[in-house]
């Protein structure tokens, strides 16, 4: 309180004709301003820090994400901004290669494009998942949804082969160690450990 109050003090000395003695009532009567003030300017400065994706931290993320349909509340807070700031920086003239990297980077994927021009056609090589993997039908349903309607899309959801999965030459029991799902293995079987 004592900021909001000592700009009040300082501006009232300026007239010259306020007694600001402690424990009077003018001085009563500013710290009454100074606790409506002082919760008002928390308030507005919470509000300018969640409207803007950059600096939001609770429910600027949550608005956001409704807005766009994102619902990735298990991921941090600057990847959950980094995605919204993606999905709001689309523009129609941005598919190109680039355009669609930064689109698929909405939904929280990094990826690989193969152009095959000639065929119509895209693949799409996801490298990298932020979050838990609940449902890859959702997630090519969502990609879609940004990518050209025109062109044919194949994703490839795993960057990870069986050559390198019996090169880890892991037992039955120390596969199930790892507690992956199949889904979660698909990704990020990479990381398998014995």
């Amino acid at each position: 309180m004592s900021s909001c109050m000592d700009t009040m003090r300082s501006l009232l000395r300026s007239t010259g004709i306020y007694s600001l003695e402690e424990g009077g009532l003018v001085e009563a009567e500013l710290l009454s301003y100074a606790a409506v003030l002082e919760d008002l300017e928390c308030l507005l400065t919470d509000t300018a820090r969640e409207a803007i994706p950059l600096t939001a931290q609770n429910s600027g993320l949550v608005a956001y994400e409704e807005l766009l349909g994102q619902d990735r509340a298990d991921l941090s807070v600057q990847k959950r901004r980094d995605m919204i700031v993606y999905a709001l920086s689309m523009q129609p003239k941005d598919f190109d290669k680039q355009g669609i990297l930064r689109a698929l980077r909405s939904l929280g994927i990094e990826t690989e494009i193969l152009e095959q021009p000639l065929e119509e056609r895209i693949t799409v090589k996801i490298t990298e998942f932020s979050g838990n993997i609940h449902d890859y039908d959702k997630l090519r349903e969502d990609a879609r949804g940004i990518l050209p309607a025109h062109l044919e899309i194949i994703f490839e959801m795993s960057s990870f082969t069986w050559d390198e999965f019996d090169a880890k030459d892991l037992t039955w029991d120390e596969f199930e160690a790892n507690s992956f799902t199949w889904d979660e293995f698909e990704i990020n079987g990479s990381q398998l450990q014995k």
